[in-house]
């Protein structure tokens, strides 16, 4: 939000700055009006907006996904995913887990807030799925707990419980 209106504040600056100049009064008078200027700058700025909630969702529902996997995996084997070629795949299972509680949580203050702006539709798709990620991820405790009897450290240890998975 902060980032939205620093970025349509510049843009703005810029829009109308060229008009302060003497040596461009002539130019000024050709140009189109501050309005359309302003209007063009109001639709670049909500432009890059959509284009941030994009790659959000996209972000979003990747670590949906992941976290999806890693449950499942959880749920057959008792151990999340593997640590992967060189740490890679437990780091992304790693971080896909925080992004989804992140989604989550920006969803619950949007609801806890009154929050009615409109998102981009990837991002909805994104929060919605984390949500239904996230309730399935405490379904898939209990049944860890109640078939396994334990729940997996989050980095291995040399001879644990899942230190052979891989």
């Amino acid at each position: 939000m902060a980032r939205s209106r620093s970025v349509l504040l510049v843009a703005l600056v810029l829009a109308v700055a060229p008009c302060c100049f003497v040596g461009l009064r002539a130019q000024c008078s050709r140009a189109p009006s501050l309005r359309t200027r302003s209007v063009r700058v109001l639709q670049r700025a909500e432009r890059v907006e959509r284009e941030d909630g994009t790659a959000l969702g996209a972000a979003g529902i990747g670590a949906s996904l992941v976290m999806a996997w890693s449950e499942w995996t959880l749920k057959t084997t008792g151990c999340g995913l593997p640590a992967g070629p060189f740490g890679l795949l437990g780091a992304t299972e790693g971080l896909s887990y925080l992004a989804v509680v992140g989604l989550v949580v920006y969803q619950l203050f949007r609801l806890a807030t009154n929050d009615t702006k409109k998102q981009s539709s990837l991002v909805e798709v994104a929060s919605f799925l984390a949500l239904l990620v996230a309730l399935a991820g405490l379904v898939v405790l209990y049944f860890q707990i109640q078939d396994y009897g334990f729940v997996p450290e989050a980095v291995p240890t040399e001879g644990g419980r899942c230190s052979n998975i891989g």
